[in-house]
This record gives structure tokens, C-alpha cells and sequence, in this order.
């Protein structure tokens, strides 16, 4: 049985977010894929706590995708879903290592998502007011 929840409004607040998914696989329902931001297609599952984490989507090869993914699958995660631009993990391990573990890291991932975030909407902007004059 699969049904569909709404999505946190806020997707800057990614532990809210991580939050939120925690608290469904508490409940029995665990990812399966997401319509954007807005919502997620959940499936019944036996209830298990999980620890939940959104990675910024970045752009690399096939080979460096199976890597990662294997690297992950190592400490403890697996991949849910993508959720946006961003790509949802989960273990059942609560003593599994986080995925970024170097501050540095993990803030050039953020800022990286972020500039993009900053030039979608300045794009948006530039069309609206062009479409205002037209």
C-alpha cells in the first residue's frame, strides 16, 4: 500500500526535513519517490527508526555516482530517493558515521547548492519583469 504526504514548505530546512521523514519510517512508512519539493510517495512498511540525510544533488559522472554510492553503502546508508535537488539516505544504524565529516566539505557542497538556488530565482526575476514590459 503506498500513499502520498506533503513535504515541509521550507526546503532550506533540511533537518526539518530529515525530521519529517524520521517520523514516518517511526510510523511505518518509508520513501519511495518525491514530486519535487512539494510531496512524497511513501509505501507501508514494518515501523524501525532510521536516521535520515539529505545530500545537495552534484553533478558527476556515472562512475563517480557508483563510487560514492558504494562508499555510502560501506558506512551504513542507503539510498531512498531524490527529493528535489537533493538526494535522501537513510540507515538503520544509529552508530553509522555522517556522511560529511569535514566542515569544509560539507559547507562547499551547501554553497554550491545555494549559488544555484540564487541563480534560478534571479533568472525567474529577469523573465517575470520581462514578461511585466511585454
Amino acid at each position: 500500500m503506498s500513499k502520498r504526504f506533503l513535504m515541509p514548505g521550507d526546503f532550506w530546512d533540511t533537518g526539518l526535513i530529515e525530521q519529517r521523514l524520521e517520523e514516518k519510517a517511526a510510523r511505518g512508512w518509508m520513501p519511495v519517490s518525491f514530486s519535487g519539493y512539494s510531496s512524497g510517495k511513501f509505501e507501508k512498511a514494518e515501523p524501525q527508526t532510521l536516521r535520515f540525510r539529505l545530500e545537495p544533488w552534484r553533478r558527476e559522472t556515472y562512475e563517480e555516482q557508483c563510487g560514492r554510492e558504494d562508499a555510502y553503502r560501506e558506512m551504513g546508508w542507503q539510498f531512498a530517493a531524490v527529493l528535489g535537488d537533493y538526494r535522501v539516505y537513510y540507515t538503520r544504524d544509529p552508530g553509522a558515521p555522517e556522511l560529511y565529516t569535514d566542515p569544509a566539505t560539507q559547507c562547499w557542497a551547501w554553497e554550491r547548492q545555494l549559488r544555484k538556488f540564487r541563480r534560478n530565482d534571479l533568472i525567474a526575476l529577469a523573465l517575470l519583469a520581462v514578461w511585466t514590459v511585454l
